[in-house]
This record gives C-alpha cells, sequence and structure tokens, in this order.
C-alpha cells in the first residue's frame, strides 16, 4: 500500500498502462479523480474506491487542485517498481523529489507494466 503525496497528484494524468500480474485498488483520500478501466469511466471523491483488475487498460487524471490518494497493489509485484525508482524520505512531512514520469515509463517493462496510450485527458 502507498500513498502519493498531494503535491504530487496535482494536475497529474497518468498515461493508459496494463499490468500484467497485479490488480490495483485505488482510495480517494481527498479531492477529485477520474479513473479509466477499460471501458468504464469511474469520477471519485473522498471516501470512493476503484479497482483495475490485471491485464485491463488503465488510467486516471485527477481534476481538482489537490488530491490524496491510496494505492493498493496485489500481490505487489509493481511494487518493486516503486521501492527502486522511489526515494525514501525519514519524516512524514518530508516530500521526495517528483518522479520523471516520461523517463520512469521505460523503466516499467521489466516488471510486465505496459504503456499502452496516452495520459487522460480532461475531466
Amino acid at each position: 500500500m502507498e500513498e502519493t503525496p498531494p503535491d504530487r497528484l496535482t494536475e497529474r494524468r497518468i498515461s493508459m498502462h496494463v499490468d500484467a500480474h497485479d490488480d490495483e485498488i485505488w482510495a480517494v483520500l481527498e479531492g477529485e479523480i477520474t479513473f479509466f478501466v477499460g471501458e468504464q469511466r469511474c469520477d471519485l471523491g473522498p471516501g470512493d474506491i476503484a479497482f483495475g483488475p490485471r491485464g485491463v487498460p488503465r488510467r486516471h487524471v485527477v481534476r481538482s487542485p489537490e488530491s490524496r490518494l491510496l494505492v493498493t497493489s496485489v500481490p505487489t509485484g509493481v511494487a518493486e517498481w516503486f521501492t527502486r525508482n522511489g526515494t525514501p524520505v525519514a519524516f512524514a512531512g518530508e516530500l521526495p523529489p517528483s518522479l520523471g514520469l516520461d523517463a520512469a515509463a521505460g523503466l516499467v517493462g521489466a516488471y510486465d507494466l505496459h504503456v499502452v496510450g496516452p495520459p487522460a485527458t480532461g475531466g
């Protein structure tokens, strides 16, 4: 399980991708986020949850100025990608540097996570 810091989700658009091994569960803690899973669109707010099954294309776009999102990957194979590409912090209020999504997208193939389309636009 991993919570994305609020400033990392502002205006964030994630490319359409398929994860061959992991299911994902997204819980919106704050803000408004639209998830696209296959052909479905889910507009979520605080307290709402969405599910992205393995093998199904998915992406999301943040629609509010600030958001917080809790992501759970099962069986957590993709967690290794976050561990290798993230920056540890010592204190809860300390934020790591932003992750360059374009550069990081090229590193996901080793985890059977494949970008299959552009980021979501609009909300």
